[in-house]
């Protein structure tokens, strides 16, 4: 079997800008849940600190 090889090129420039967009797209994050510390997510989320019910 061998290993998939994936190359990209890109400039300096193109490097930088897409470091940037990509933390400020981690900065924007996910709410955290404030019983167990997980993220959120848009629908709800299921916590296990209140026994799984959805919130």
């Amino acid at each position: 079997e061998t290993a998939a090889v994936v190359r990209f090129w890109a400039t300096r420039t193109q490097v930088k800008m897409l470091s940037r967009w990509g933390m400020e797209v981690v900065s924007r994050g996910r709410p955290i849940c404030p019983q167990c510390g997980q993220p959120e997510e848009p629908e709800g989320h299921f916590c296990p600190k209140k026994n799984g019910h959805f919130h």
